[in-house]
């Protein structure tokens, strides 16, 4: 049975605000609750179990209070009275996804947080894009890749690359990394998507975890474990494509690969680039016939790299602004095309081979077999 988050607030346009919002944006597959009168909770509460309640401070009444929910908090307009001063508060006048966050940063901390239902996600895609050559060009395909699918499927986009620099092209000071998800993984802790939850951001539609501040953290994390925490994560329901930015100073990049259901090598237009991609694509096949075929090189032109290395010139003032505003533009750009195109060349031969495996499969004819006598 799913876990029951609900909310309680008497001003109907913000509850009903708030519910749109959760229903739209939030991964955690919460059964979620709206309520707009305290009654109409209590009578919900007698019957079901509620995980986790969201209240306002208008709308905690004694008999609200005395419910025995997993964990509640208050949604509070301003200062928290002192009948409700006992109990964790979050503030209704900010954003949405702020609000979110605290409350998913609240559960997550409970020892008891509740075990999340899975969710087989058979289409789930998890996806490697790696390079050989500049880093650069590999977090800028992914990147674009990453705002391309989020346009119509739920996309998490996580840089496994230890000495990342992506942090300031979304969020300058993000107060939580995946250093802390990591932490709290190892930590063995239930519900590992609360937390998760807790420090999403999203830009341009695609979802992402801000990267790691040192980069001990992620060096400390083998193969194995990775998996274990990806797999965690998409069948709890944070994303039903995971976009993995490969950095290669990572520990046993080979072992994640062979995590990965798709792998993307974009190539620049350059001899030396071009070359070690040959030498490494011939390594991969001879070593790692497992993962090998999974990988889809993706040609980019001399225009597109020069588009591509235009995005992250800062120029004299080093100003990330400007680079934030080119980054936007990227997935409409040459690289954004380059994009599709593979996208689209991937769809057409993953059609091809259920084509063939429709083929292959032998056909069911009980008239037939009887009239034959086989049956």
């Amino acid at each position: 049975m799913r876990t029951v988050f609900a909310v309680c607030d008497t001003e109907q346009t913000y509850a009903f605000n708030l519910m749109e919002y959760l229903n739209s944006r939030l991964r955690v597959p919460f059964e979620i609750q709206m309520f707009t009168a305290p009654e109409a909770l209590v009578s919900f509460a007698s019957v079901r179990h509620v995980d986790l309640l969201l209240v306002s401070e208008r709308a905690a009444t004694e008999e609200v209070r005395n419910l025995p929910v997993g964990k509640l908090m208050i949604l509070s307009e301003g200062s928290v009275p002192e009948s409700l001063a006992a109990y964790p508060a979050v503030s209704k006048y900010q954003s949405a996804d702020q609000v979110v966050r605290e409350v998913m940063d609240f559960y997550s901390a409970q020892q008891s947080a509740a075990e999340p239902a899975r969710i087989l996600r058979p289409d789930c895609r998890k996806i490697g894009v790696i390079s050989t050559w500049e880093p650069g060009l590999r977090t800028a395909f992914a990147i674009a890749l990453g705002e391309i699918l989020a346009e119509r499927r739920n996309v998490l986009y996580v840089s496994l690359d230890p000495w990342d620099g992506t942090a300031s092209l979304f969020d300058d000071h993000p107060d939580r990394t995946i250093s802390d998800l990591l932490y709290y993984y190892r930590q063995g802790k239930n519900g590992l998507i609360y937390c998760a939850e807790s420090m999403i951001r999203t830009v341009r539609g695609m979802h992402y975890i801000p990267p790691a501040a040192h980069p001990g953290d992620l060096l400390l994390m083998n193969a194995e474990q990775w998996s274990g925490l990806f797999n965690e994560l998409t069948e709890t329901g944070a994303c039903d494509t995971l976009i993995l930015d490969m950095g290669s100073r990572m520990t046993d990049p080979e072992g994640i690969l062979s995590f990965c259901s798709e792998i993307y090598l974009p190539v620049s237009a350059d001899l030396l680039a071009e070359r070690s991609v040959d030498t490494w694509l011939l390594w991969a096949e001879d070593n790692h016939a497992e993962w090998s075929g999974r990988v889809e090189t993706v040609p980019l032109d001399r225009n597109t790299v020069e588009e591509i290395r235009a995005v992250f010139d800062t120029g004299d003032a080093g100003n990330t602004s400007d680079v934030k505003m080119r980054l936007e533009a990227l997935n409409r750009g040459l690289l954004g095309r380059k994009i599709r195109e593979a996208e689209d060349k991937r769809q057409q031969e993953k059609r091809r081979q259920e084509k063939r495996r429709q083929a292959e499969r032998p056909e069911c004819d009980p008239e037939g077999l009887l009239k034959t006598g086989a049956i």
